[in-house]
């Protein structure tokens, strides 16, 4: 089995939130997979692959504003082997504005006052 990455504890960034973890020391490197469950037992799906033994860090993006995520970092090498870091968990929360919506996406637009959100449930863009 191949040796285990440690995975960093979780940073709170304004887009979503970033994983570090440790580099791997494995000769016959294949892959780093990124896995995200909503439960600390899972299941666990693979969000990402990195084949970049040097790549250890990753910014998940695709979160929901009050949801606690669990992680975890497979190391696979050639002939498909694995194994697991420790599993690190967050909430991606923050300053917060009730709009009465189910925002899923928003982006500062870079010149004017505004925020944009997109409200998956009305089908709506928002302008805040």
């Amino acid at each position: 089995m191949p040796g285990a990455v440690v995975l960093n504890k979780i940073d709170l960034k304004t887009n979503g939130l970033e994983l570090s973890w440790s580099k791997s020391e494995e000769t016959t490197f294949s892959s780093y997979r990124i896995n995200r469950s909503e439960n600390v037992n899972g299941p666990f799906s693979i969000i990402d692959i990195k084949s970049d033994i040097n790549t250890t860090n990753y910014v998940d993006e695709n979160v929901v504003f009050g949801k606690r995520y669990f992680y975890r970092i497979a190391v696979l090498i050639n002939g498909g082997d694995e194994s697991f870091s420790n599993i690190e968990s967050l909430v991606f929360e923050g300053e917060n504005i009730d709009v009465g919506a189910k925002i899923v996406r928003m982006i500062q637009d870079p010149v004017r006052p505004y925020i944009y959100a997109l409200d998956k449930v009305n089908n709506s863009l928002l302008f805040i």
